[in-house]
């Protein structure tokens, strides 16, 4: 049996402990969890789970009653005085139940006893115990729908989350490469540390090395302080590189010694440190294309594994989905019902946004139907198509002018916002004659 057969009980990612003394009875447990989309760990005894305990996060953990060196209520009592504590399932024996119940009075989640149908009856307790607990609610957007292509993208994810290579993430803009590289870090060993996003059209050549590394005081002119630099502050953690594309030939020599030696040192700093990071790039352009500039050897290093995002209008069925998730995640209040007719005409569009502008779609009904309770297809479908054809090439100069204004000349954010390659925003500038410099505040 397959993830994509197990829907109903997804827990994609997850993090469960399996406390349980008998291997044949762990080892169906694991399968099923891993049917379902979750990651397992198996500790034999109560010590052997209290080390797993005090060193990791879980999102559940599944607990048989008798142990070798104790007993699972031992543990459940420890779960019980920690913040944030996972919540716990019993896994019993019919001669056990009594104790079990007691348990789920005193705090467990659930019960089940190992009946014949019992891994059934584990998976559902599970998936229902780790969605409607908050704790175990993550932050951050999801990948929303389950068509093909995304399953295929959220099966690579769970696949290469702790395999600590460097992961190339492509698409269109706007399809959610920033939701898959957060969900990369999330779903690996990395979690609990830090996830450092790094714009890279952003970051002018000569400051590169200063972002990146840190600097000295007295490195360069200005250098006032000493100064960490990003990988630091994703030490032990993940760096994420946007817009990888985009970065200039000076950047990428550095970068390609950086993911070479694993080691750095910050600008005016004689002193090596070690480079204790997992790299995540994403881009929107083909790296590999004959009127690319990228280095061909810092794309094989940063494509040991792929993950390409289809654009929404591959995978139109998940259209419907993403709306009533945007409509409940962006609502103030009570969210209001989605018309059954609002939807067929969106499946339409072409989205050259993507999901992104369907988001603000969504968005924008909402500002203007803020007191409907029904979310009708013209609110939708009269903001989608003007929508769509906003940031066409015939944009004014002084549309661009004032996008450009407004993000202070971040080039990545203007893309975004006109669904264009960065590329385009520099071709549209130098057509109109608007300088960057005009717009863009370095740091001092």
């Amino acid at each position: 049996m397959d993830h994509e057969g197990n829907r109903d009980v997804d827990i994609s990612g997850r993090r469960i402990l399996i406390v349980e003394d008998d291997p044949t009875h762990a080892l169906l447990m694991r399968k099923r969890l891993r049917e379902m989309g979750g990651r397992s760990t198996h500790a034999e005894g109560c010590g052997q789970a209290l080390e797993y305990l005090r060193t990791s996060r879980y999102d559940a953990v599944i607990l048989d009653v008798g142990l070798p060196d104790g007993d699972g209520f031992e543990i459940h009592d420890w779960i019980q005085q920690q913040p944030k504590s996972p919540p716990v399932v019993f896994v019993t024996s019919d001669d056990m139940v009594e104790h079990a119940v007691t348990a789920v009075q005193t705090g467990a989640s659930d019960y089940v006893v190992k009946r014949p149908n019992y891994l059934e009856q584990m998976a559902q307790s599970i998936f229902k115990t780790i969605h409607r607990n908050p704790a175990t609610q993550r932050s951050g957007p999801n990948l929303v729908g389950r068509s093909p292509a995304l399953m295929e993208v959220k099966r690579r994810i769970r696949e290469f989350a702790d395999a600590d290579a460097a992961v190339l993430i492509t698409g269109e803009t706007g399809t959610g490469k920033d939701v898959v590289a957060r969900a990369i870090h999330e779903q690996s060993s990395r979690a609990s540390r830090a996830f450092v996003v790094v714009n890279c059209a952003a970051i002018p050549s000569n400051l590169f090395e200063a972002e990146i590394f840190g600097h000295r005081r007295g490195a360069f002119t200005g250098a006032h302080e000493d100064r960490a630099g990003l990988l630091d502050t994703a030490r032990g953690g993940t760096l994420f590189l946007d817009e990888i594309g985009e970065l200039e030939p000076d950047s990428q020599a550095k970068l390609l010694r950086l993911l070479e030696n694993r080691a750095y040192r910050a600008v005016g700093d004689s002193s090596e440190k070690i480079a204790d990071v997992r790299v995540l790039a994403a881009t929107n352009v083909d790296l590999t294309s004959p009127q690319s500039d990228f280095r061909r050897d810092l794309y094989y290093r940063l494509s040991m594994l792929q993950i390409h995002l289809k654009p929404l209008r591959e995978r139109r069925g998940d259209i419907g989905e993403l709306l009533q998730y945007f409509v409940r995640e962006i609502s103030s209040g009570t969210p209001p019902t989605i018309s059954p007719d609002a939807i067929p005409p969106l499946i339409g569009l072409d989205w050259p946004g993507n999901v992104r502008e369907l988001r603000h779609v969504v968005e924008r009904t909402l500002l203007c139907s803020r007191h409907a309770h029904v979310i009708q297809s013209f609110d939708l479908g009269n903001l989608a198509e003007p929508i769509q054809s906003k940031f066409q090439p015939g944009g004014s100069r002084a549309d661009l002018a004032d996008l450009l204004a407004r993000h202070q000349g971040r080039l990545g954010p203007v893309a975004d916002e006109m669904n264009v390659s960065i590329r385009t925003v520099q071709r549209r500038m130098k057509d109109f004659g608007l300088n960057l410099r005009e717009f863009r505040q370095y740091p001092r």
